[in-house]
């Protein structure tokens, strides 16, 4: 029965902590991808109206409010590529850009030609430092969404982001924040990247060939979708109730042993009891 009870605390608590999801801080680091560290929005309804900027060649540059999804794309090609593009209302509204900036000495100066590519009608698949673009909609927000692709192999995409999932940490656990099923038809030679928000999913943005800055060359990886790391408050609860079974297998233990312990009542009663009847049948016979 003390099993039984400890096991329901831990349904309970296991379901609680599946409606209220935790979110981590904001400003905590989730992970980190290619030394550009992607941070939790504390939550996607929060809009922190903090601008960000990061040092490029002893300049200022500008990288989006904290911590979104634009925010981190941004920042994530200014640092690995020194590149960036002009300033959105919202995710979505990348996709209509056709340029990008280079920031090679803190200025913005030169162009770099840039090409959409639309989901499952581009022969180009996407490559490092590629932006997924999500498109407003019920799957994904009034704002849409922003994606870097950091690897890719011939089956998969590995991207981060920020603003998307703040429940999830995979600084401990692999390089990027998760990875998305990647296809290729074989009649038309065209590409589709599956994602759970494929109704929103536009495709994605990617420098043209020749105007692309040195980069490290692209790997693979483990195809992963989501962090198996237990969360925290988890961890704690399965480990009070361990310590709770424990207390009460060792309560158990010692009832046993002081009652083995006690002379046995019944038994020195009963014995009395026949003392008494044989003095009584001693008299009778006297």
């Amino acid at each position: 029965m003390v099993m039984l009870f400890f096991a329901f605390i831990l349904l309970v608590s296991a379901e609680n902590t599946t409606s209220y999801p935790y979110y981590y801080p904001f400003g905590t680091v989730l992970g980190t991808t290619d030394g550009v560290p992607a941070y939790s929005n504390g939550g996607s309804n929060i809009i922190s109206k903090e601008n960000n900027y990061v040092s490029v060649d002893g300049v200022m540059v500008f990288t989006g409010l904290r911590w979104q999804c634009v925010e981190y794309a941004r920042r994530y090609l200014v640092q690995v590529f020194k590149v960036t593009f002009d300033s959105v209302a919202n995710a979505a509204e990348i996709w209509n850009l056709t340029t990008w900036w280079s920031v090679n000495g803190g200025n913005q100066t030169t162009t770099v030609p840039v090409t959409s590519h639309i989901n499952a009608a581009s022969s180009m698949p996407p490559q490092r430092g590629s932006l997924l673009i999500w498109a407003a909609g019920t799957d994904i927000g009034p704002y849409g969404h922003v994606a870097v692709v950091v690897k890719t192999n011939t089956t998969a995409l590995f991207i981060t982001e920020e603003n998307y999932d703040d429940t999830v940490s995979w600084k401990d656990v692999r390089s990027y924040s998760r990875s998305l099923r990647l296809t290729r038809n074989d009649t038309t030679g065209f590409y589709t990247v599956h994602c759970q928000e494929s109704s929103s999913f536009k495709g994605w943005i990617t420098m043209k060939d020749g105007e692309r800055p040195p980069s490290i060359a692209q790997t693979g990886g483990e195809d992963e979708t989501r962090s198996t790391q237990p969360r925290t408050i988890v961890v704690f609860i399965c480990l009070g109730v361990l310590l709770l079974v424990i207390a009460a297998f060792a309560c158990l233990v010692m009832f046993d042993n002081l009652r083995m312990d006690l002379p046995p009542p019944s038994c020195q009663y009963d014995s009395v009891e026949l003392d008494v009847l044989d003095h009584e049948l001693e008299l009778s016979e006297d």
